[in-house]
This record gives C-alpha cells, sequence and structure tokens, in this order.
C-alpha cells in the first residue's frame, strides 16, 4: 500500500493545494447567513437617521442567539 500523505520538510509552509468545491460554503454556514441578514438590513435601513430606536433589544437579542445556538446544536 502506497502513503500519500505529503511529507513535510524545512522547504514546506504546511499547505496545500485545495479545490474550491472543497471550500465550498456548507448548509449550516448558509442558514446562519441568512438568519443573520435580515438583522444586517433592518440596521442598515435608514442611513440618514442617528439613533436606532430598538425597545427590548435584550430580550430579543437573547431569544436570537438561543435560535442560533439551537440551531448550530442540531
Amino acid at each position: 500500500m502506497v502513503d500519500h500523505t505529503p511529507k513535510l520538510n524545512e522547504d514546506d509552509f504546511g499547505f496545500s493545494f485545495t479545490s474550491a468545491e472543497e471550500i465550498a460554503p456548507t448548509d449550516k454556514v448558509q442558514g446562519i447567513y441568512n438568519m443573520i441578514l435580515p438583522l444586517l438590513n433592518n440596521l442598515q435601513a435608514n442611513p440618514e437617521k442617528e439613533m436606532i430606536h430598538w425597545p427590548d433589544r435584550v430580550k430579543k437579542i437573547e431569544a436570537f442567539k438561543a435560535k442560533l445556538k439551537k440551531y448550530i446544536d442540531q
């Protein structure tokens, strides 16, 4: 059996080549992106206003964090 594991030497920086398919975002990453994007869009809305009115933000942020953790842990 032939060992195809690359051998490191003093001239090797420890990286290897990979294809775009191997680093494509996973469904989980895409799901997290989809969960966060509405928040970013809402924060970006009405840039002419200096203040953001966000009542009960602590409760809403805590709920979002719990939802995000549940999604990540499944």
